[in-house]
């Protein structure tokens, strides 16, 4: 993806700690949106991908917004999220929760 960037679009990688899961991966980015063409148009979005190694899964949690100009404390909030992400193994089915709650 980074070999693609254009003018005023960026993205960084950083290695973080999760609490209940561990090392991850965050990746941040502002980039331009894609038409049903495949061209870039003049619009941008700012997100947020939070990559979780569990087990031979990849589980991604991801923020997004196009209010790019606000776009830190964006990051911030979404990065607070994955934070409070956990995931176990229950009988083969993923199980994943913020609150307690199995999701189907």
């Amino acid at each position: 993806e980074q070999a693609e960037l254009g003018d005023g679009e960026f993205m960084s990688l950083q290695k973080v700690n999760l609490p209940k899961m561990g090392t991850a991966v965050r990746a941040q980015s502002i980039t331009s949106l894609v038409d049903d063409k495949g061209g870039k148009t003049n619009r941008r979005v700012a997100s947020l991908r939070t990559f979780i190694p569990c087990g031979e899964h990849v589980f991604v949690v991801t923020g997004a917004t196009p209010q790019i100009d606000i776009a830190d404390v964006l990051f911030d909030l979404f990065a607070s999220m994955a934070d409070t992400v956990s995931i176990e193994f229950v009988n083969s089915s993923a199980y994943a929760s913020t609150s307690g709650e199995e999701i189907s």
